[in-house]
């Protein structure tokens, strides 16, 4: 059953879902024009890895789709008010429930929060040192993400691993078992065959 959640997201937040097979899971945030918006995704475990990310605008118009990824990044500038949806859909993707760990992360009007009136009372180097220290924020805060998606993806690599290793284990002691299973069928058959020849 599709399940719908409600964010309000004004900074960076970390949440990891399970999106099960044959369905979806959508999420939402309110925006203003001119507010950037964004989500980042990683799919940490589950079949081959695959997810697929669907956004729509308040208008329910689809402005981004990403197709079978493990892992992506979207941005975008919100072109008027509303609830901006993304939806992750496992339909079709297998068999398989999917582990999904996203951020979505918003940033405040382009114009700030302050008033027009204030704003022109200010010093312009003051205005100009304000917005270098939002893009500053904002670009560290894309390290951050960036940085928790890379460590997700080496857990989630190194556990392949292990398992790829597992295997490989398990079938070299079966391939031995095998051979060994063959040696004495055919050492116990070629004494036989002997033992029956000599009686005749």
């Amino acid at each position: 059953m599709k399940r719908l959640f409600l964010l309000f997201v004004c900074s960076v937040c970390g949440v990891l879902i399970t999106v099960d097979r044959d369905q979806e899971q959508c999420f939402f945030e309110v925006l203003k024009k001119e507010q950037k918006h964004g989500v980042q995704y990683h799919v940490s475990s589950g079949g081959d890895f695959n997810i697929r990310l669907n956004v729509y605008d308040p208008d329910g118009e689809q402005i981004y789709s990403a197709e079978k990824d493990s892992y992506g990044v979207f941005s975008h500038t919100a072109k008027k008010d509303g609830r901006y949806k993304y939806c992750f859909d496992n339909k079709e993707l297998g068999v398989f429930s999917k582990k999904v760990l996203f951020n979505i992360h918003g940033s405040e009007k382009k114009d700030g929060m302050a008033s027009d009136a204030k704003k022109e009372e200010e010093d312009p180097m003051d205005k100009n040192l304000k917005k270098e220290i939002q893009r500053l924020n904002r670009s560290l805060e894309l390290v951050r993400e960036s940085y928790e998606f890379t460590i997700a993806s080496a857990r989630r690599n190194e556990r392949v691993a292990v398992e790829i290793r597992s295997k490989m284990v398990w079938w070299s002691l079966g391939q031995n078992f095998f051979v060994l299973g063959m040696c004495a069928w055919q050492i116990y058959y070629l004494k036989t065959f002997f033992e029956t020849r000599r009686k005749f």
